[in-house]
């Protein structure tokens, strides 16, 4: 009984502020209307892809979807974008304005956002008062993230190949100077071919030897050949292996 007269009290109340309170919620309807109308408040619309890197290449231990993100993120392609829709103008900052710059980063951050996927893509929206200018801002900005990948890739390519050209100029510096040593000892020693040159000199030493009579000047020279294969042949083909492996 109690709980009724309560409900009651409150029906008396609310029947004797029924003007009141009729005007009040007309008065915030009308409100709420005017101040959510596209007079006052300007619709935005929203443009959105779900990218997929497929097109970059590893140059670091972060994934590709990663690498992505810092890419579409990077103040290069901010910048383009920014410059060629003229976002200043566009948002309505004050060229005056002595944080017109800030302002201008904020609201791109706001309006055009990347995010990454579970299926290792990035989800890119643009959201703009203009519909058509959010459509071309995204494709835009894919079109320009797209110029940075290669542009990337073009420098690591001229990068490998500088270090390539590099290290055949190291390699071609050290042929030379190894020929250089070789033709030496070709030159003063007689130097040609290791092997066989032993192998010569050593059979014509011991027929020597063992001739009775020979000896004189064919044994000199046969002594002298020898001595030289021994001094100078272990550099002859150490030199003659690192030339061959350098090739």
């Amino acid at each position: 009984m109690k709980k009724y007269f309560e409900n009651d009290d409150i029906l008396a109340i609310v029947w004797r502020w029924k003007k009141a309170l009729f005007i009040v919620f007309v008065a915030s309807t009308v409100i709420s209307l005017i101040v959510s109308s596209p007079a006052v408040i300007a619709p935005k619309y929203k443009s959105f892809a779900r990218v997929y890197p497929s097109n970059l290449s590893s140059y670091s231990e972060e994934s590709y979807s990663e690498q992505m993100l810092q890419l579409l993120e990077s103040d290069v392609i901010r910048t383009k974008l920014v410059n060629e829709f003229n976002l200043q103008n566009h948002y309505e900052i004050d060229e005056d304005d002595p944080h017109r710059v800030d302002k201008l980063y904020k609201l791109y951050s706001e309006n055009v956002t990347f995010n990454k996927t579970k299926f290792e893509s990035v989800e890119i929206k643009v959201v703009d008062i203009s519909p058509d200018t959010a459509y071309k801002m995204l494709n835009r900005l894919i079109e320009i993230y797209n110029e940075q990948v290669k542009l990337v890739q073009d420098n690591q390519t001229k990068e490998a190949i500088n270090t390539l050209k590099t290290m055949v100029i190291n390699k071609e510096k050290e042929m030379d100077a190894l020929e250089k040593k070789i033709n030496f000892l070709r030159v003063e020693y007689g130097l040609l071919d290791y092997k066989s040159q032993v192998k010569n000199i050593t059979k014509a030493y011991y027929k020597l030897l063992s001739t009775p009579g020979s000896g004189g000047d064919k044994m000199k020279k046969v002594e002298k050949e020898l001595s030289q294969l021994k001094v100078k042949g272990s550099d002859f083909q150490r030199l003659t292996a690192i030339l061959y492996n350098v090739r």
